[in-house]
C-alpha cells in the first residue's frame, strides 16, 4: 500500500475589521475555498496576533474605531512581513496603503457576492 500524507493545514487569514457581519460573510467564502479565518475587531490585539506568526495573510480595514488602519500596518511591519491586504471604501487611499507597506489594496464592498467574483465571463 502507498503511504498517505496528512491533509495540508488550511491557510490562516486574520481579518481585522469591526464589522461582524462582514467578518461572518468573508469567513463563509474563505471556508469554501479551504482557508481558515480568524476575525479581530481591535487593532491593538490584531498587532499582537500578527506578531505571534500564526497567520499567512492579514486583511485589514483602514477605518477602525479608535485607531487608523495605516498605524496598525506600520506596527505590523515592525515585526512581520506577512502579506497585508487593505480594505477601504475610499479609492483615494490606495497610494497611501502601498507606500505604508501593504501588499495590495482593494476598495471595500458590501454585497452578497464574493469579492473575487466577476460578472464578466471572459475576465
Amino acid at each position: 500500500m502507498g503511504s498517505q500524507s496528512a491533509p495540508a493545514a488550511a491557510t490562516r487569514v486574520l481579518l481585522v475589521d469591526d464589522d461582524v457581519e462582514l467578518a461572518d460573510l468573508v469567513g463563509e467564502y474563505l471556508a469554501r475555498e479551504g482557508f481558515s479565518l480568524d476575525a479581530e475587531g481591535d487593532g491593538t490585539r490584531a498587532v499582537d496576533r500578527v506578531s505571534a506568526g500564526d497567520h499567512q495573510l492579514v486583511v485589514l480595514d483602514v477605518m477602525l474605531p479608535g485607531v487608523n488602519g495605516f498605524d496598525i500596518l506600520r506596527s505590523i511591519r515592525t515585526t512581520s512581513h506577512v502579506p497585508v491586504l487593505m480594505l477601504t471604501a475610499r479609492g483615494d487611499e490606495v497610494d497611501r496603503m502601498t507606500s505604508a507597506g501593504a501588499a495590495s489594496a482593494a476598495p471595500g464592498r458590501r454585497s452578497s457576492s464574493p469579492p473575487w467574483s466577476s460578472p464578466c465571463s471572459s475576465c
